[in-house]
């Protein structure tokens, strides 16, 4: 069952590095995009939104984490990342893009990024009041 377990240490470094791959993709939008103020504002609050969930996450981690609850946020985490370097390698967020089509993805992104950050928020209270990655699991499948 150790196996199953990841430090802390471990758990809010990879949580960071995905974060910051993802703040890294976002300021390329805001670069190249700095004359749209509204696509500007939504990269603005995506950006924040990230750093305010990331600081409530890893400062209420307990010393260890089961894997399998970071699980679902280290996939969206990757998913997010991984539509953002799609989008910035195609130029999907210059003029092939209507602006209000680029802001309403990225909005779509930033909530699904919160509403992971909050299930893994919950799903690690349970994990350390359960004492074990059993309880957890099948919360998750619940959820599926």
């Amino acid at each position: 069952m150790a196996a199953d377990f990841v430090g802390l240490g471990n758990g809010i470094t990879e949580l960071q590095d995905r974060t910051t791959q993802l703040k890294y993709r976002l300021l390329e939008v805001r670069d190249m995009n700095n004359d749209n103020r509204k696509l500007v504002d939504e990269v603005t609050m995506f950006t924040e939104t990230l750093d305010v969930n990331l600081q409530f996450l890893t400062a209420n981690l307990p010393p260890n984490v089961s894997s399998k609850a970071l699980g679902a946020l280290m996939h969206e985490l990757k998913e997010a990342n991984k539509f953002m370097a799609d989008a910035l390698e195609e130029r999907k967020f210059e003029s092939s893009w209507r602006i209000k089509e680029a802001e309403s993805r990225l909005e779509s992104r930033r909530q699904r990024l919160v509403v992971a950050f909050q299930l893994a928020f919950i799903i690690i209270s349970l994990d350390v009041a359960s004492g074990g990655y059993r309880t957890t699991n099948d919360f998750q499948e619940r959820l599926q």
